[in-house]
C-alpha cells in the first residue's frame, strides 16, 4: 500500500510496489539505479493500471533520469520519459508523456457531484513540469468516443474533438457535442483548476442550429418538474463546482414534454354537493430539495411544440395536459430558493377529471386559459375553462310534459378552474350548443342557483343526464348508471389500445340505448404523418335506433378531420372535414352530416405591418 504522498492536494494513491536498486562507485562517482513496479495503481479509488518505472542518477547534471509506462490490460496507455532534479526549486519535474487511448473514466475521481459518468478515451502528448505534488501539464489530446453525464439533467453528451491542456486550465475550442439522439451543439470555454481541485467552469453551449436534448428526468430525480426537453438557444455554466452559476435562454421545440406534479390530495370536494375524504391516506409533506450551491437563471420561451402536464394525482391519472405559448423565468439562487415567474396561455389540451372510482371523464381545455407564476412555484394562479361534451335529454329539467324534450341534444358542461393551481376554485356552467336561445333560457331558469348547478353537473358526469330539480317531479330509470359503467370500461379499453403504438391514438366508446335514445358503438382513430405535417382523426361506428322510422337513416356514425400544414410552422393549414350533426329538438329536418373544406391562417402580430411579413420560421 502506498502512503498518501499527495495528502495536501486531496489526492489519494494506492497500489502494491516492488523494485530493485543498486549503488556503485560510492567513493569516486556514485551511480544509483532503480527499477520500480507498481501493481494495481489506484488514484482516488479509480484503477489506472500497472506502472513500470526505470530510473538512474546522473552525476553530471545532478538529476534523476526517468523512463516508464502505464500499462492496462496488457497495453501501454501512457509512455513517459524525463528527469527529476531535486535541487531545482522552481520546477524539478521535466517529463514528456505520450498518451495512447487512455480511458477517461479516471476523471470521475476528480469531478464532484453534478457531472459524472466520463467514458471514452484520449490520445495525445503532454509535458509535465512543476513538483510531484503539484504537477503542471501542457499539451493537447484528442477525444475518442468521449461521453459525460450531467446528473442534474440526467442527460449524456458525446464528443470527439481536440482539447488543449495548460498548466492551470483546459481549453475547449468550438467542440462539436452530440446529445443522445445525435443532435449537435457547439461547446466553447475553459475549465480551470487549482492543482486538480477547486474546479472552475467558464463554458458556453450554443444550441441554435438543432433541437438539443437538455433534460430527461423523472419525478424521482426532480420532484419540482421533470420530463424530456428539446430546445434551441444557449446555455452558460460559470463558477466553481460547489457554487455554479447557470445561465440559460432557450426555446422549446418538438418532442418536449414537461410535467409539474402537484402532489397527492387528501380531500376532493365537488362544490357543496358531495365530499370524499380518505382518512387512511398518508399526510402529504412538502418535499425539500437541496439546491444549495446552484445559481440558475432559466429563460424559457414556451411554444406549441411543447406539451405540458399539470398532475393533480398521478396514481389515478388526474391531470391537465396540453400545448400553449408564453414565457417562464425560473430562478434558483445559491441560498436554495426556487422562484418562477411568467404566464403560459393554453392553446389546446385536455383535463382528465377523476373523482375516486366514480367519475373518470375527459374534458377538453378551452383555448385562451392561463397559468401564471409570480414567485413561489407552489402558489401559481390558474384561469382555465374545460368542457365535457355529451348528449342528454332535457326532459327532467322541464316542467311541461313535451315528448320533444326526451330527444338527446348536445350539452357542454363547463368546468371553471380559478385562483390557486394547487387548490383551485371549481365552478360549473352548462351550455346547449345548437339549441335555441329560448331553450337555453329555460334551462338557465331551471338551474338558477350554485347548489342546483353542482347537482346537475354531478348528474351529467355520473348519469350522463339531468336530474329533476326539487320543484319538478319526474320518473327516472337506471339507464344513466349503465351508461356511466360502460363509459368507464370504454375509457380503460381506449387506454390499453393506445399503448400498442406511439404513432396512433385509438379509442372505443359504447353507449347503451333506451326507449328514446340510440345504442351506439364507435371507434376513434387519430395519427400524424410526414413529420406531423398531416393530421388525420375520426370516429366510425354504428347506432341502433329503437325508432323504426329512423333506423335505416341513422344507423351509421362517421366523422373525419384532415389537417395539412401548408407551412412547417403551422400558420397556414388546409382542412377537410365530415361531421355528424346532433339532433336538435327545435329542428327535426336537420341534415345528418356537414362537410366542408377551407384554409385557416394564424399569425401573431402587434402592428398591421407585421401581419403581412409572413415567413416560414
Amino acid at each position: 500500500m502506498l502512503d498518501p504522498l499527495l495528502a495536501a492536494s486531496g489526492i489519494s494513491l494506492q497500489g502494491l510496489t516492488s523494485g530493485t536498486g543498486s549503488l556503485s562507485n560510492v567513493y569516486e562517482s556514485p551511480l544509483i539505479t532503480a527499477d520500480v513496479f507498481t501493481d494495481g495503481f489506484i488514484i482516488n479509488e479509480y484503477a489506472l493500471g500497472d506502472i513500470e518505472l526505470a530510473s538512474g542518477w546522473n552525476n553530471s547534471t545532478s538529476e534523476l533520469e526517468l523512463n516508464g509506462s502505464l500499462i492496462k490490460d496488457e497495453r501501454k496507455t501512457i509512455d513517459f520519459n524525463g528527469t527529476y532534479k531535486p535541487d531545482d526549486k522552481t520546477s524539478p519535474l521535466n517529463v514528456e508523456a505520450y498518451v495512447d487511448q487512455l480511458q477517461l473514466d479516471f476523471l470521475n475521481a476528480f469531478i464532484t457531484e453534478g457531472i459524472s459518468g466520463f467514458s471514452g478515451d484520449i490520445s495525445g502528448d503532454v509535458r509535465v513540469t512543476g513538483f510531484p505534488d503539484a504537477p503542471l501539464l501542457k499539451g493537447g489530446v484528442e477525444f475518442h468516443k468521449a461521453m459525460v453525464h450531467v446528473d442534474y439533467l440526467n442527460t449524456s453528451y458525446f464528443f470527439e474533438e481536440r482539447a488543449s491542456i495548460h498548466p492551470e486550465w483546459f481549453g475547449l475550442d468550438a467542440i462539436k457535442v452530440y446529445d443522445e439522439q445525435n443532435n449537435q451543439a457547439i461547446l466553447t470555454g475553459t475549465v480551470a483548476h487549482e492543482n486538480f481541485k477547486n474546479w472552475n467552469f467558464d463554458v458556453y453551449l450554443d444550441m441554435e442550429e438543432e433541437d438539443f436534448l437538455v433534460m430527461n428526468t423523472t419525478i424521482e430525480e426532480n420532484s419540482l418538474y421533470y420530463g424530456k426537453a428539446f430546445v434551441t438557444g444557449y446555455a452558460g455554466v460559470f463558477g466553481y463546482a460547489d457554487n455554479l452559476e447557470i445561465d440559460v435562454k432557450v426555446r422549446s421545440e418538438k418532442g418536449t414534454t414537461v410535467a409539474l406534479p402537484l402532489g397527492g390530495t387528501e380531500e376532493v370536494a365537488f362544490g357543496d354537493f358531495v365530499t370524499f375524504v380518505d382518512k387512511d391516506a398518508p399526510k402529504v409533506e412538502e418535499v425539500e430539495v437541496d439546491l444549495t450551491g446552484i445559481d440558475l437563471n432559466l429563460e424559457l420561451d414556451i411554444t406549441p411544440d411543447a406539451e405540458m402536464r399539470i398532475i393533480f394525482d398521478e396514481a389515478v391519472g388526474d391531470e391537465i395536459k396540453g400545448r400553449g405559448q408564453g414565457h417562464i423565468n425560473m430562478v434558483i439562487n445559491n441560498l436554495s430558493t426556487f422562484n418562477m415567474y411568467g404566464t403560459v396561455e393554453v392553446l389546446d389540451g385536455s383535463y382528465l377529471f377523476t373523482l375516486k372510482n366514480l367519475i373518470n371523464k375527459e374534458f377538453g381545455v378551452v383555448p385562451g386559459g392561463t397559468i401564471s407564476w409570480y414567485g413561489d412555484p407552489f402558489e401559481a394562479n390558474v384561469d382555465i375553462d374545460a368542457v365535457y361534451s355529451l348528449s342528454a335529454p332535457l326532459y327532467d329539467l322541464m316542467a311541461e310534459e313535451n315528448e320533444q324534450y326526451k330527444q338527446r341534444v348536445p350539452v357542454d358542461l363547463i368546468m371553471q378552474l380559478e385562483n390557486s393551481l394547487f387548490n383551485p376554485d371549481i365552478g360549473f356552467d352548462i351550455e346547449l350548443p345548437g339549441s335555441s336561445e329560448i331553450i337555453q333560457n329555460r334551462v338557465n331558469s331551471a338551474i338558477s342557483t350554485e347548489e342546483e348547478m353542482n347537482r346537475q353537473a354531478f348528474a351529467l358526469l355520473v348519469l350522463r343526464r339531468f336530474i329533476s330539480p326539487p320543484n319538478i317531479s319526474k320518473q327516472h330509470n337506471a339507464i344513466g348508471l349503465a351508461e356511466n359503467s360502460t363509459e368507464l370500461l370504454s375509457s380503460q379499453l381506449s387506454n390499453w389500445l393506445s399503448q400498442i403504438s406511439n404513432d396512433f391514438d385509438v379509442g372505443v366508446n359504447y353507449r347503451p340505448g333506451d326507449d328514446i335514445s340510440n345504442e351506439e358503438l364507435a371507434v376513434a382513430l387519430s395519427t400524424q404523418l410526414f413529420n406531423d405535417r398531416l393530421r388525420v382523426s375520426g370516429n366510425f361506428g354504428v347506432a341502433a335506433n329503437n325508432n323504426a322510422q329512423q333506423e335505416q337513416a341513422n344507423n351509421l356514425i362517421g366523422d373525419l378531420m384532415i389537417e395539412w400544414k401548408m407551412l412547417e410552422n403551422g400558420k397556414i393549414k388546409l382542412i377537410v372535414y365530415n361531421q355528424s350533426n346532433d339532433y336538435d329538438v327545435t329542428n327535426t329536418n336537420i341534415s345528418p352530416y356537414t362537410q366542408g373544406i377551407g384554409i385557416v391562417f394564424q399569425e401573431e402580430f402587434i402592428t398591421l405591418s407585421e401581419l403581412f411579413q409572413l415567413q416560414e420560421n
